[in-house]
């Protein structure tokens, strides 16, 4: 489970963890590499979920099939629908600019296929690259803001 500061409706996702939140709050995963951020969100529930996952598959460390079923049935839970619920992906990045390690691509792949045969569609991303980044979903607004190793922002 996320890391909560019930004051602020901050939920900050470590490796590993999911969250679904109605608004307001906010959903926030640090330090995105090779790791895939995974947002999604209803516009006309409110309703946000994440999930920071290290790789793709359900092995026995990295149980990322289960991360999004939990989300996408905590969403339906809260009321969401499947057709409007959208994905936003951030992260997936080849942080060690290694062409036969490309972690980052195959968890993005992974997590589009699975969210594809789970009836959920992926409106954006902001993948690939060498860079790490931070992405945060306002679940007021649905805005997901990223910002990059040099600090600049920009809203996918």
């Amino acid at each position: 489970m996320a890391q909560t500061n019930s004051k602020y409706g901050l939920h900050a996702l470590n490796i590993g963890e999911t969250v679904v939140c109605a608004a307001p709050g906010e959903i926030v995963c640090y330090g995105l590499g090779s790791c895939l951020g995974v947002f999604l969100y209803d516009k006309f529930q409110k309703v946000g979920a994440g999930a920071h996952i290290l790789s793709p598959g359900n092995g026995e460390e990295h149980k990322s099939d289960q991360m999004l079923d939990d989300i996408i049935n905590g969403m339906l839970d809260k009321g969401c629908h499947r057709l409007t619920i959208r994905a936003r992906l951030v992260g997936g990045a080849n942080i060690l600019n290694l062409h036969a390690y490309r972690i980052g691509y195959r968890n993005t792949i992974y997590v589009k296929k699975e969210l594809r045969k789970k009836g959920i569609v992926v409106s954006s991303e902001d993948t690939g690259g060498t860079k790490s980044r931070t992405a945060r979903l306002d679940v007021e607004s649905g805005i997901l803001s990223v910002n990059n190793a040099r600090k600049n922002y920009y809203t996918i």
